[in-house]
């Protein structure tokens, strides 16, 4: 039987957010507030009569949106909130998944790791199927299901997806669509741990079933329309706990990114015993020793990072406005509070929070603090020519100040108003 969930004004009104104020002045207007809410009634009533208005922006080469009239987003807030309440999705965060498989992956038993990810997965969301999953939904009322398809069926209409990308419900509404491709997985005797972020995904699993057939099985368990992309697909096949090789050095037996984490596994060197009067390793012990796992930021989200100081000192370059800068680099390499759209709870983030689970000493911290130095001192380089020419020895001094590989061991929070944060992702975005 279906709870009670409602769509009229108290329901409504809980929906808003602090970044909707600060986006929106007049909202402070008691009148304007309470016209927006019945405005948002009116939506969830008559089901968008007048269609969602909402606009299109790309994510690398993937075409997301955001609705732009906030009653609407109202009515699709509450809707997210009670498929939270009738459905549990995965709300794992990255740090909290790669310290899981950081334990799986030291095991010295045989095993093989599975990367794949779901091909244009938004875009292959069937909606029938979609429709039929949100119908079999036991708790979630008939009102909200409604809402939900007629979403969904505008959409597909007007773009041909019924999930698109970016929209509040899109995550939740992922997570129910490949529930039972989940289960099916969990409940696999032979896989030891899986994790799946949106489309990314990453299976340890026993090596005793062959590795094609394993991926043959897994990929048959997805939805119909959805296939694994071959290109991202990695398999690596790792044996029994062996040797290192060497009673100083690590013998490394498989590396891969996974949501912006690099995990490096690694032989090793076993305790040592003497063998005709040469110090060797005693393999005798090498299946009751677990494999080192080693964890750094993937090459990738360092270029991402990167990207954003060369877009910071690119747009110093073209404003001169050296305290705007001094923000994008503190923000960058600090950690702050970050408050849930939903208002459900404040979790901190930033360069520790967000990488929580990296080792340290961290060698693309180093990277990056080294990167740091190379803008602002290389004089002789093109890019700090561009970037940094105009910056006086006093200001490139305080910019110094500012290290990554500080703000993750000591975790350094700093504050912004919610108009400066704005300001300061403006570029990045």
């Amino acid at each position: 039987m279906s709870r009670i969930q409602a769509f009229n004004e108290s329901a409504l009104a809980r929906q808003f957010s602090k970044k909707d104020f600060y986006n929106d002045c007049s909202l402070s207007d008691n009148e304007y507030r309470k016209n927006v809410v019945e405005k948002a009634v009116e939506e969830s009533d008559r089901l968008f009569p007048d269609g969602i208005i909402y606009n299109c922006f790309f994510l690398g080469k993937k075409k997301s949106f955001s609705l732009s009239s906030l009653s609407q987003r109202l009515v699709v807030r509450t809707c997210v909130s009670y498929l939270k309440r009738s459905f549990a999705g995965c709300n794992k965060s990255r740090s909290k998944i790669a310290r899981e498989l950081r334990v799986f992956l030291a095991d010295g038993t045989p095993y093989n790791i599975y990367r794949l990810d779901i091909k244009s997965f938004f875009e292959n969301i069937q909606k029938e199927e979609l429709e039929r999953k949100v119908q079999d939904i036991p708790a979630l009322s008939m009102h909200t299901k409604k809402i939900i398809k007629r979403m969904a069926d505008y959409f597909y209409e007007v773009e041909g997806v019924c999930v698109p990308r970016g929209i509040e419900t899109s995550s939740i509404l992922s997570d129910l669509y490949l529930k039972d491709f989940d289960s099916y997985v969990l409940s696999r005797n032979d896989v030891f741990f899986y994790s799946r972020f949106v489309d990314d995904i990453l299976i340890v699993a026993s090596n005793e079933c062959d590795a094609i057939a394993f991926q043959e099985d897994v990929t048959r368990a997805l939805p119909k329309g959805l296939f694994f992309n071959s290109s991202k697909t990695e398999i690596k096949v790792l044996c029994k706990r062996k040797k290192a090789g060497s009673i100083y050095y690590d013998n490394d037996v498989a590396q891969f990114d996974f949501l912006g984490f690099r995990f490096v596994v690694a032989d090793s060197p076993l305790p040592t015993k003497i063998n005709g009067g040469v110090e060797v390793e005693n393999g005798d012990v090498a299946p009751a020793v677990f494999r080192k796992v080693k964890v750094d930021l993937s090459p990738s989200k360092i270029k991402r990072i990167k990207d954003k100081l060369c877009k910071s000192f690119y747009s110093y370059g073209k404003t001169g406005d050296f305290l705007l800068l001094k923000d994008r680099v503190r923000f960058l390499s600090t950690n702050r509070e970050f408050v849930k759209k939903d208002n459900s709870s404040i979790m901190p983030v930033g360069i520790y929070y967000n990488n929580s689970a990296c080792d340290f000493p961290s060698l693309q911290l180093a990277h990056i603090d080294k990167f740091m130095r190379f803008l602002l001192f290389g004089n002789d380089k093109r890019l700090p020519k561009i970037y940094a020419g105009s910056l006086s020895l006093r200001q490139k001094q305080e910019l110094l100040k500012f290290n990554f590989s500080y703000g993750f061991i000591n975790r350094p929070h700093k504050r912004f108003s919610h108009n400066r944060l704005a300001e300061i992702v403006r570029i990045w975005k």
